[in-house]
This record gives structure tokens, sequence and C-alpha cells, in this order.
């Protein structure tokens, strides 16, 4: 048995969960293209951060989805899902993982990451919902949290992100996911005082015990 990133994994099953703070977004993402890339025996990563404010496309974003920058960086990615911002107080999780080793369908990670954001806040007495053919999670009808992924020949990369006690207001320069009118959410406007590396810990943690069953 080995520890990593203080979960006792079996020695075929391993994973670096860490938390990052603040990062640059366009760091993180070449960075994640860089373990992506690395040899299938390499272990999983989970990283958990805060971005500096960025809006991001997906492969197959609109360009009509950003309705005014206003002086944001973009920067387009190979993750599915169309535009999103990222900013302080919102809790960004990576997962870079071997799905081939865990044996995970596309659709079964979605689930999974879905699944660790509905535990997480139902932890703080809220209650997350999925929507038909719009992955994320809800709560009376508002997002809260957002999933896009991309799954290259062993790993998957890019991840989740979830509204703590963040500005709202750039998501109203976008077409969020590449809806109109999607409104948005977070902790705080529920009088949550929660901090993100709170925050950070208790998702990890649910996430890899919902992945690796430990």
């Amino acid at each position: 048995m080995e520890v990593y990133g203080n979960r006792v994994l079996s020695r075929f099953m391993k994973v670096v969960s860490k938390h990052l703070y603040i990062q640059d977004y366009l760091y993180c993402y070449e960075n994640m293209l860089i373990e992506a890339k690395k040899s299938p025996s390499s272990p999983d990563q989970i990283w958990s951060l805060e971005h500096d404010p960025v809006i991001t496309l997906g492969k197959s974003a609109d360009p009509s989805s950003i309705l005014n920058s206003k002086g944001l960086p973009i920067v387009k990615t190979d993750r599915g899902g169309d535009a999103t911002y990222h900013g302080p107080g919102q809790l960004v999780v990576y997962t870079i993982i071997n799905y081939r080793r865990s044996k995970l369908s596309p659709r079964m990670l979605v689930t999974k990451l879905e699944q660790s954001m509905i535990e997480f806040l139902a932890l703080k007495g809220l209650t997350g919902s999925r929507k038909n053919g719009a992955p994320g999670i809800y709560i009376d009808g508002k997002k809260i949290g957002s999933i896009g992924l991309r799954f290259g020949k062993n790993f998957s990369y890019h991840g989740m992100a979830l509204n703590v006690n963040m500005e709202l207001a750039p998501f109203n320069q976008i077409h969020t996911c590449g809806y109109k009118d999607l409104e948005v959410t977070q902790l705080a406007n529920f009088n949550l005082n929660v901090g993100i590396l709170e925050c950070a810990t208790e998702l990890r943690s649910i996430l890899i015990n919902l992945i690796y069953n430990c």
C-alpha cells in the first residue's frame, strides 16, 4: 500500500491530491496538458485552486457566447462545453485521471463529478440537482457547479468548478455554458460562510471516495 495526498490506495491505483491556491489559468492549462501526456503508469492528479479572472471557451464554443469581455482575458481550450468565467472565490477542481485504469467511461466520470458536488452541498444543508442535457449542478434552477472535460488516449483532464463566494457579475458578460438567460448562484447566497480551502478539502475527499471506492 502507498500513501498519496493523505489517501491510502492500492499500489495499482495512485493519486496525488493537492491545493494550489490562486493560479493563472493558462499556466494550469499548459501543465494539465503535460500531465495528461505522461506514461499510463503515472499517478492520477487532483488539483484544487482558484483562478485569476478569465473567460474560457470550450472546443466547440460559439464565439457569440461572449457578449462583452470588458478586458478579461479569453482562453480557448480543448475541453468540452461552451463559455464560462473563472475568478477568485470560485473553487476549481482539475481531475487528471487515467480513466482506462479506473475503468471509467466519460459518462461515468461526469456522473461522479456531479455526485461529488451534490454530496458536498448536502453537507452544507443544500439540495443540488442535475439537469438533463446540461451537465453541472443546479439549485432551484440556478447553476452553482460546472463541468468540462477532455479525454485523451489514457488520461482525462480539466474538471469542475463550484461557485463559493465570488463576484458573479462577469457571468453577465457571456452566455454561460452557451445558454441564454442561464442564472448562476453560489454558496454565499445561502448565508454560508465557508472558505475556499475548507471547501477544497471536503470536495476532494468526497471525489476521491467516489472514484477510488476508498
